[in-house]
């Protein structure tokens, strides 16, 4: 059975595809492997300060109406910081992990977590959440679907926020 974040990261999924090359057009991956394309993104080690400033950033410019596309900002943001791996390949994970994050939140299976009520419809989300989408498995679902289980992201939340004591 699919919730609702699994079918919205599902549809993400096919806007990065679309994205997924660089802009000299080489593709970073076959045409039509989507399956092999997700598992290889999903296993990319992505640091949570980069998750945290990029969605940041992307929120500050949003509120300014305009906003660079979250992949660009991410992009930015792994350039800078430069850690191991191809920086496109680190930024598309990184907007998988937010954007499966954001599903997780929006669906109200972490709300001990997050602050809402800001006039500006802006969500505040504690560190605990970035540190854990940081190091969860991002799971695949056929067809072409990228996520987190919910159950093991909130584990995992509860974890990490009992040993910085902030639970």
């Amino acid at each position: 059975m699919r919730t609702k974040h699994r079918q919205t990261a599902a549809r993400s999924v096919q806007r990065a595809d679309r994205a997924i090359s660089e802009p000299d057009d080489t593709a970073l991956f076959e045409p039509g492997d989507t399956a092999h394309q997700l598992a290889r993104l999903a296993k990319i080690v992505v640091p949570a300060e980069l998750l945290q400033s990029g969605l940041k950033d992307y929120s500050e410019q949003a509120a300014r109406r305009s906003p660079d596309p979250l992949s660009t900002i991410l992009r930015d943001h792994v350039v800078a910081m430069s850690p191991p791996g191809d920086p496109v390949e680190i930024a598309i994970s990184a907007q998988f992990r937010i954007l499966a994050l954001a599903c997780v939140v929006r669906d109200r299976f972490l709300e001990e977590w997050v602050q809402r009520g800001d006039p500006d419809g802006i969500v505040l989300f504690h560190g605990s959440l970035f540190m854990a989408a940081a190091v969860e498995p991002l799971m695949l679902f056929p067809p072409d679907g990228i996520g987190f289980d919910p159950v093991s992201l909130r584990r995992n939340v509860l974890q990490l926020a009992a040993v910085k004591g902030s639970a």
